[in-house]
């Protein structure tokens, strides 16, 4: 199980039930979504007072794989919102999603971002961190803070090939994301594999060859 005295308690708890040999990481992290930037329509018609949904992720991986487990704290009676499981091989440029609800998976191939730096630098977690932007496939905007002494290629938001872990991201729809602990420990041997039976659909992200 893992071992720690700084992590969640449900962080813990979910760990306690996996028995297997995989030895791997954890961080966990505090998700922020700002409805006033995520979904203005919404914001701007309801009386909902607080506008922020709030999440936890726990962020699993070894040198080879990733996968999240998210937690929901608080969204809005009236506004469905879900953060999708997601897991990939880190040296791949493929990436799960795995919605639960739904017993659905995207998966999303050959994911390829430009990656710029800032020069900005800052400490998270007594970490030195880097700041890297970039956009994804839809255009949305993130701005990732990054240590190069974790693990390469480690970010719940998604894999985008970073070449460090990500403590911090913040993205243009109003998404952030902070870590918060981290803890090391054994998970069961069966903890990366994607459920059995789910629908699922591919995306290829590769750019497309014009045709002559």
């Amino acid at each position: 199980m893992f071992r720690t005295t700084v992590l969640t308690v449900a962080l813990v708890s979910l760990a306690s039930v996996l028995f297997g040999q995989i030895q791997a990481k954890a961080i966990s992290y505090q998700v922020e979504i700002d409805l006033n930037v995520f979904a203005p329509d919404y914001a701007d018609e309801t009386e909902t007072e607080d506008l922020i949904c709030r999440f936890e992720v726990d962020t699993y991986f070894t040198a080879e794989q990733l996968r999240t487990v998210v937690r929901t704290n608080y969204t809005p009676s009236d506004f469905a919102l879900t953060l999708r499981q997601r897991a990939y091989q880190l040296q791949s440029r493929d990436e799960i999603n795995i919605d639960l609800t739904n017993e659905s998976v995207i998966i999303r191939k050959n994911q390829k971002v430009d990656i710029k730096s800032t020069g900005k630098t800052k400490s998270i977690m007594g970490y030195s961190c880097k700041e890297y932007t970039f956009q994804d496939f839809r255009g949305i905007a993130f701005s990732v803070w990054v240590t190069d002494k974790l693990q390469k290629n480690v970010f719940p938001a998604g894999n985008f090939g970073l070449k460090g872990t990500v403590l911090e991201a913040t993205t243009s729809n109003g998404v952030h994301y902070l870590a918060t602990d981290m803890a090391t420990g054994v998970l069961d041997n069966n903890f990366f594999e994607i459920p059995a039976g789910y629908e699922q659909e591919v995306v290829d992200l590769a750019p497309q060859k014009k045709s002559k």
